[in-house]
């Protein structure tokens, strides 16, 4: 039988992650009274440790926030359930360590995270497993540590917790006091000013202050109006919203909205036009989702350099809706973007000067916002394959990427572009009667190449995640509050709707509005399908349907998300 480790032999590579931080704190706050690990200056600092927790925990949803309770506070800045309450407003440098024995069935993620319970979010959160493996079965130590910068507010409770994931799982709960640690300091502090040093020379123009614009919303006073025939679906349930609009801090705009076709034909519908300050540079041809007539099926939406957004594939037919929910690009005539042009290969070329329209798509290029994300623009055309290779930092490099596009060959085709580890964007296949006369890269978006992604989402319903050399399906936010997901999953239950996960994104704010988003999934011979996803304001995924000939077997659920408001 196997002896597992309890709390009373704390191993060694324990004490030296405590050393190291004993250390750091020692430096950043100079000398420490001897046995006492909580100590403050003028209400302007601390350094608290937690009592030992000991007890066993059920995830029965998708996580569990596991209190921690006040052991040494003789300065009396935390409350008795480890919370830090603001004793004035002001920016507050966080660190913290959670040091724990789990032991349990299968595995999951921990964090140690900071929360403001005043307006129920999350401030601060630590990286995943800095123990040597995420195996939970017969126990395992860790040690999660996090640190950053927190504009506190007055009176606000700032309470550290852990945060443990795995649904359905009972497990055994157990901390380490000795490691388990909450400090943090006002920066500035309230001495009198130094003297004023000399200016330093000029920095670069910043592009990303104020360009937030918040939602705009189609039809309200002073807004856009919907155009001719297009009005404001509402046979569906009253989750979904009306068409809006968005300029996030990076200068990226989204369409949002659930919209009915009730007059329109082709070749275009007006849908409505932005205003100055929301308009690409180029003509944008994205895919969304739609119903039109015989059933679900992507369409085309069309954003012109005027502001223009137009439906290029409409039928006129009571019921045929569909969503803005994909739409995103960029607001070239709100802040310069410096596109960096790719170099096509394998019989690639660029279709606007293949067809005599140079320029109307752009030139193939991709674009790194200030968030980090990495925006494409540009149709493509004629070739096979790998059809051009993106740089270090411009891609991820741990896993593939799938990205769903429109092509040509009619209202419904689809083409797959992957993006593997070396940073090769290949072409991988088509839908429908889809063909590579062009593809538009338009609307493509790689979130967070560069950055962490949050631990696995608990999937249910039979969906698993589909083999380990895809992700899991996982989520991210930027700093801009964009939620956006990846992962390659395996179909579970297909009945119409069915959830996938009951929540995507669970310490993150969901959509006001439910959102529907078109997804790669696998059809009969390969990727010939796809499938309508539904994100609620809970972030549960909902599998809604089938679209081309889909018929189980994987499905793709990456993608830019939402914003948590």
């Amino acid at each position: 039988m196997t002896a597992f480790m309890t709390p009373t032999t704390m191993p060694e590579w324990m004490g030296q992650v405590n050393r190291r931080l004993a250390v750091i704190e020692r430096h950043r706050h100079g000398p420490v009274v001897e046995g006492d690990n909580s100590v403050t200056q003028r209400g302007e600092w601390f350094r608290a440790e937690a009592a030992r927790v000991d007890t066993a925990i059920t995830v029965d949803t998708a996580y569990v926030l596991v209190p921690l309770a006040t052991k040494t506070d003789p300065f009396e800045m935390l409350d008795e359930n480890f919370s830090f309450i603001a004793p004035r407003s002001g920016a507050f440098h966080f660190s913290a360590a959670v040091s724990v024995h789990l032991n349990g069935p299968n595995n999951g993620n921990v964090f140690a995270i900071v929360y403001d319970g005043d307006i129920a979010k999350t401030e601060l959160r630590s990286t995943q497993f800095a123990s040597p493996t995420p195996i939970w079965t017969g126990g395992v130590d860790q040690v999660h540590v996090l640190s950053g910068i927190v504009d506190v507010v007055e009176g606000h409770a700032y309470t550290l917790w852990c945060f443990v994931s795995s649904p359905g799982n009972v497990k055994s709960f157990q901390s380490y006091p000795e490691n388990t640690y909450f400090s943090g300091s006002y920066l500035g502090g309230t001495g009198e000013p130094g003297p004023k040093g000399e200016p330093g020379p000029p920095g670069p123009a910043g592009q990303d202050g104020g360009l937030d614009s918040g939602w705009h919303y189609v039809g309200a006073t002073g807004e856009p109006a919907l155009g001719a025939g297009i009005v404001q679906y509402s046979a569906e349930a009253t989750g979904w919203g009306p068409a809006r609009f968005r300029r996030d801090g990076a200068g990226c705009v989204h369409l949002d909205g659930l919209l009915n076709n009730t007059v329109g034909a082709p070749p275009s519908v007006r849908v409505f036009t932005l205003p100055a300050g929301f308009r690409p540079a180029t003509r944008q041809l994205m895919a969304v989702m739609a119903n039109q007539g015989a059933g679900a099926a992507p369409t085309q939406i069309e954003v012109l350099p005027t502001g223009e957004v137009n439906l290029v594939y409409a039928a006129a037919t009571a019921g045929n809706f569909f969503f803005l929910s994909a739409v995103t690009f960029m607001a070239e005539d709100a802040l310069t973007v410096t596109w960096i042009p790719v170099t096509l290969q394998n019989g690639w070329v660029d279709y606007d000067t293949f067809s005599g329209n140079p320029g109307k798509h752009g030139a193939p290029a991709y674009f790194i916002d200030s968030a980090g994300d990495v925006h494409f623009r540009g149709l493509i055309s004629g070739g096979t394959g790998t059809a051009f290779t993106l740089p270090v930092g411009a891609h991820q490099t741990d896993f593939t990427f799938m990205m769903t596009l429109v092509c040509s060959g009619g209202a419904s085709s689809l083409a797959r572009m992957d993006v593997v580890p070396d940073g090769r964007v290949t072409n991988a296949g088509y839908t429908s009667a889809g063909n590579n006369l062009w593809i538009s890269l338009a609307g493509g978006v790689l979130s967070n190449p560069t950055g962490v992604w949050v631990g696995t989402i608990a999937l249910t319903n039979g969906w698993t995640r589909y083999d380990n050399n895809w992700p899991p399906a996982q989520y991210c936010v930027n700093k801009y509050g964009v939620a956006s997901l990846r992962g390659l999953v395996s179909s579970g239950t297909t009945s119409i709707p069915t959830k996938i996960a009951n929540q995507a994104a669970p310490v993150q704010k969901g959509p006001a509005y439910q959102r529907a988003h078109l997804v790669g999934m696998q059809g009969p011979s390969g990727f010939n399908g796809a499938a309508r996803l539904d994100i609620n304001q809970s972030t549960a995924l909902e599998f809604v349907g089938f679209v081309l000939g889909a018929g189980g077997g994987w499905m793709w659920v990456g993608g830019r998300w939402f914003f948590g408001d």
